[in-house]
């Protein structure tokens, strides 16, 4: 088979014709790629703007969010609430640009938060007193609530940095997504303490209340310091503290005034008698005349009020000789009676019958006016002693001799029979002395020999 050599050629060309117009073609659409490429690297070099990926912030509570963005560059945006039933209250529902895209930075981006569910339930408020501020927003978020901190404000309720006056109580039951809102406490400011020493109470109190303290009193007798003016401070002047701390200042009541106390009554008391009694009342005794007389008159009459201390002068009586006790066992009461009278002594005690003790014992010096108590052996007829004298017969058929002295004859007569012995010598009026003495131990029957003041 031959071939055509002029066809051949011809096909060939064809063939490169094609390629030629393959290759320009591809040449033409290179061409502006490469140029649109060259445009961008010029915009980009041309621009000063730094970019960024814009964070994911979705789910993150609206404080958290705000961080992530300034951390990447960027900035929060308009922040819109809406229901959401999965998404818990004041967590990021969206965001615009949307997560990953690229932003200059600085720029704003947009959120949309969860006010909590469409139909909201109610949830309890929980306490953030105390808290710090990333404490507390997480507290509320966890309850389902949008914490929103409120600034600042000086106070000395909680430490300095933590939260307090939180907008709605704790344990207040509220709808999911309620806004609740707090401070941040800040430490009040320090002020110096002024010198109000020694100043008036008005002029003290305007000075502490100028330095931005507060101001209160408390008073006390001096014997230094005038009345009314301040004696000291609860702070010493140039003390640091916060404003509106209180400051106490001590006024003076001047002088203290004696106590008053009331005389005691000490008259026919002994010496040491009436001291005690005015120490007691808390008066100072003097005397003047016989410490061992009584008292006879006092210069400030019983009932009267005066001074503590005030010295009472008390006047005594010069002593009297001390008195014999008179031996009264076997005699009856009136005979008795007349024999303590007759001696300046009181008697005390049974009123009928024989006496049979009496105390002081006889012998026994007392004081004039003294009481000498008895006890008697009581029977039933006065003028029937025939048991008694039976009765002070001892076992040896002895008797004790009863005193005699002051007695009349009829007394002296029933009395010796009582007590078992005779009577001899008479006369008128009371005897004076008798032998035996009185209390002499005799055998029964034996005789005393008494005298009367007017034989």
């Amino acid at each position: 088979m031959s071939t055509n050599p002029t066809k051949k050629r011809a096909g060939v060309l064809a063939c490169v014709s094609l390629l030629v117009v393959a290759l320009v073609a591809l040449a033409a659409c290179a061409a502006p790629q490469q140029s649109a490429s060259s445009a961008k690297e010029d915009l980009s070099s041309a621009s000063d703007v730094p970019m960024s990926l814009v964070p994911n912030v979705v789910s993150l509570t609206l404080p958290d969010a705000e961080k992530s963005l300034v951390a990447s560059g960027f900035k929060l945006g308009e922040v819109k609430y809406e229901a959401s039933d999965t998404v818990p209250a004041g967590n990021v529902v969206s965001q615009n640009p949307e997560a990953l895209a690229t932003g200059a930075k600085d720029r704003l981006v947009a959120l949309v938060v969860s006010s909590g569910r469409a139909t909201p339930k109610k949830v309890a408020v929980p306490d953030v007193f105390g808290l710090n501020q990333k404490k507390a927003e997480k507290a509320l978020a966890k309850a389902g609530l949008i914490g929103i901190c409120k600034g600042s404000e000086e106070t000395t309720e909680v430490d300095p940095g933590k939260a307090f006056k939180q907008s709605v109580k704790a344990g207040k039951k509220v709808n999911e997504g309620t806004k609740v809102t707090f401070k941040i406490a800040l430490a009040p400011a320090k002020v110096t303490v002024p010198n109000v020493v020694g100043m008036d109470e008005g002029k003290a109190e305007s000075v502490i209340e100028d330095a931005k303290l507060s101001f209160d009193t408390t008073s006390v007798y001096s014997d230094s310091v005038d009345a009314g003016l301040v004696i000291t401070q609860s702070y010493n002047a140039g003390t640091e503290v916060q404003v509106g701390t209180t400051v106490t200042i001590t006024l003076s009541l001047g002088p203290k005034p004696a106590e008053q106390v009331t005389v005691p009554d000490v008259i026919t008391y002994s010496w040491s008698e009436a001291e005690a009694a005015m120490d007691s009342a808390g008066l100072v005794a003097r005397y003047t005349g016989d410490p061992s007389g009584v008292v006879t008159d006092q210069d400030f009459d019983a009932g009267t009020t005066v001074d503590a201390g005030t010295v009472v002068t008390l006047t005594l009586s010069e002593a009297e000789d001390p008195v014999e006790v008179p031996n009264l066992i076997g005699m009856s009461v009136a005979a008795a009676e007349n024999a303590t009278d007759n001696l300046g002594l009181s008697l005390d005690g049974d009123n009928v019958g024989v006496v049979v003790e009496q105390t002081p014992a006889p012998g026994t010096l007392v004081e004039p006016d003294s009481t000498v108590s008895i006890k008697t052996d009581i029977v039933d007829d006065d003028d029937d002693y025939e048991e008694k004298a039976d009765a002070d017969v001892d076992a040896d058929g002895m008797v004790q001799v009863p005193n005699f002295v002051g007695m009349d004859a009829e007394e002296a007569e029933n009395a010796a029979d009582a007590a078992g012995v005779s009577l001899d010598g008479g006369g008128e009026g009371t005897i004076v002395d008798q032998t035996p003495d009185a209390g002499t131990m005799v055998e029964s029957g034996d005789t005393v020999s008494v005298n009367f003041d007017d034989e």
